[in-house]
């Protein structure tokens, strides 16, 4: 929603309910909406941090494949993906109509990593242990 802003003049801008409510309206929009320090997570390899003075600061955490830090341009080959098999050259297609079913029935699907996982179960252990102390 495109704010537009009041340009408050001394006794001719009108202190009436459209304006008044017009402020509140962002005030509710703002505490309701706005990143703070408490609401934002952060994941395995960005590191998202607000100061109190609501600075954000994202830092990436090196990633590494195979031992070998993702910096700048990398070949599948030099991060060690590619595998060479005797007697198989480039144009071999051994993708088999099961393995396509397989990748089509996990589309849509959402995926989560163990740590979204462990914090999932966590967080509902806490809440069932909060019903059972009301």
């Amino acid at each position: 929603m495109k704010y537009n802003k009041t340009n408050w003049i001394d006794n001719k801008t009108p202190v009436n309910a459209a304006n008044l409510n017009k402020i509140e309206d962002g005030i509710y929009r703002l505490c309701t909406y706005a990143l703070t320090a408490n609401s934002i997570s952060s994941g395995n390899n960005i590191n998202v941090t607000v100061s109190e003075a609501g600075l954000v600061s994202i830092n990436m955490k090196p990633i590494f494949i195979n031992g070998i830090e993702l910096l700048g341009d990398k070949s599948a080959e030099s991060l060690g993906l590619v595998r060479t098999i005797q007697g198989k050259g480039l144009s071999t297609n051994d993708y088999t109509n099961r393995d396509k079913m397989i990748v089509d029935a996990l589309a849509g699907v959402e995926l989560y990593t163990k740590e979204e996982v462990d914090e999932l179960v966590d967080r509902k252990i806490a809440e069932a242990l909060e019903g059972l102390n009301k």
